[in-house]
């Protein structure tokens, strides 16, 4: 992805007045096409500034507010850079007869920028702000999902929507009304219309499906109008609930795995000797009911061999819970220093986490990624990724989420299998169809599938909450008077196996006879 600069583009624009083929007569008697536009003529004290002309149906106000030593600022890529107001970059996109679409998203890109400089602050890390957004596109798109108009005292979307309509109604011209300009919004910001440059392939093409819509809107008849934005409003909520509903379910699920670890490092020392001698137990009860069973013509060798499976089985179990515990000692060993979010870090983490989350789950569920389009290797592929997403690992235990760089690197594996394959990753955040009915089936079966992938995601929550092992453990470590009652319970439940086994090897010996063969 290139990412293009606010300023970059004014720049463009400035200097490409030459040949601009939209300029009026007006304009050019007064600003001449023989030399391209200097950046100064924005600033609103400079002689012969840029102006809305009266002849041509405006105020005759300058376009910008700022005088010539704030507005040479715009163009400083340093930290003396300085953002335009979103009304002056409106009437900058006015001047230059951009269309709507292209002036929203330049004035997107403009507030982005400022949000994304406060972030890059935040992290004080030394780097420039400017050369990260020229070279290292992922960092603009991970920050994306949190963007939204009207942070850091920037307008907002009824803000906006005014600006617009102050300046000869564009947006109800453009066939926005309020609501549905702030749907457009959403769904722009989805599309990363704030990162691309105004004139590029991306820009255009999502302005020829904006007016594709709008075409087979207009031919239709109101009903069908009304529920085309119902169902695109519902379409972009269920999105964004989905995201919510993937993040409650990874911190509970992450939840449950600090307490299984918590619970090993407290009790496993006592717990696997306890397991091992209860499956001694049972190994044992199991031998004699067969040799009782069977009567004196079975062989101890030939009992041995038919409990080998289940006693096979029983060991997998024992050696997997022995490395959980290695590992729950380790962790607990391992000196760390967890990491604490305040309350405006925590907000900011959790909407990239669970944007990053939603795009993970729908680009990598098995049951989602058009399985025609992929080999079954990809396809196995898919699947790891989307199991690897969902693992705890041992260096997130004991904190209280998830490590978004994990998960933005296995986001980042997805996406490349689908760019090898050739396929735009975003393509499903555009509404597909070439009717209006095409349309509305398309958002009918994508509302269906994300209301079924919210009511999975719910009941797989509600059950990971009400497992009576989690809420067993939990009710273990409630105190250490609990603990140590707990530990006295399984210290006494092991000497009972041992003694009964003892009873059991005596007994089972006994139908052998004294050298293992037959009674």
């Amino acid at each position: 992805m290139k990412i293009t600069l606010l300023h970059e583009e004014m720049s463009q624009y400035l200097e490409g007045w030459k040949a601009n083929i939209d300029a009026t007569e007006n304009q050019k008697n007064v600003w001449p096409q023989n030399r391209k536009l200097p950046q100064k003529m924005i600033g609103c004290d400079q002689n012969n500034c840029l102006k809305l002309l009266v002849e041509d149906g405006f105020d005759g106000q300058p376009i910008g507010t700022a005088p010539v030593a704030t507005a040479r600022h715009y163009f400083w890529d340093n930290q003396e850079h300085v953002w335009i107001p979103d009304r002056d970059l409106i009437r900058f996109g006015i001047f230059f007869h951009l269309n709507f679409f292209k002036i929203l998203a330049l004035v997107l890109k403009g507030q982005w920028e400022r949000y994304f400089s406060k972030e890059m602050n935040k992290n004080k890390d030394g780097r420039d702000l400017f050369d990260i957004l020229r070279r290292s596109p992922k960092d603009a798109m991970e920050l994306s999902p949190r963007f939204k108009p009207g942070m850091n005292r920037t307008s907002d979307k009824k803000k906006l929507y005014g600006f617009f309509e102050e300046h000869g109604g564009r947006a109800s011209k453009a066939g926005y009304d309020e609501e549905k300009f702030n749907i457009l919004i959403d769904q722009m910001i989805l599309l990363y219309c704030h990162l691309f440059g105004s004139c590029s392939p991306e820009i255009d093409d999502f302005i020829k499906k904006q007016r594709e819509e709008q075409t087979v809107l207009l031919a239709a008849s109101d009903d069908l109008n009304e529920e085309f934005w119902v169902k695109k409003c519902s379409w972009l909520e269920l999105q964004n609930d989905l995201g919510n509903r993937l993040l409650e379910l990874e911190n509970n699920r992450l939840k449950i795995a600090n307490v299984k670890q918590k619970w090993l490092e407290t009790f496993g020392r006592v717990y696997l000797p306890l397991l091992e001698a209860e499956s001694a137990f049972h190994s044992l009860q199991r031998r004699i009911q067969l040799k009782l069973a069977a009567g004196p013509e079975m062989s101890r060798d030939e009992i041995e061999k038919l409990e080998q499976e289940q006693k096979q089985e029983e060991e997998k179990k024992l050696t997997e819970l022995k490395y959980e515990l290695e590992k729950a000692m380790m962790i607990s060993a391992i000196e760390r220093t967890p990491k604490y979010l305040n309350g405006e870090e925590w907000t900011d983490y959790e909407k990239e986490y669970k944007n990053v989350l939603k795009e993970i789950y729908k680009h990598a569920h098995p049951d989602g990624t058009c399985p025609h389009l992929f080999t079954e290797s990809q396809k196995e592929k898919l699947r790891q990724y989307f199991e690897q997403a969902r693992e705890i690992r041992a260096k997130e235990l004991g904190g209280d989420f998830r490590q978004l760089d994990v998960l933005c690197s296995i986001l980042a594996s997805v996406k490349s299998l689908w760019e090898n394959m050739g396929m735009d990753v975003r393509e499903d955040s555009v509404i597909q169809g070439s009717t209006l009915v095409e349309n509305l089936q398309w958002l009918e079966e994508r509302i269906q599938r994300l209301e079924e992938e919210i009511r999975m995601i719910k009941a797989e929550n509600h059950a990971l909450l009400i497992d009576a092992e989690y809420k067993e453990r939990q009710a273990c470590m409630i105190s250490s008077e609990q603990i140590t009652q707990t530990t006295k319970q399984m210290e006494e439940k092991l000497k009972e196996y041992k003694e009964q086994a003892a009873l059991l090897e005596t007994q089972l010996n006994a139908l052998f006879g004294d050298g293992g063969s037959q009674a």
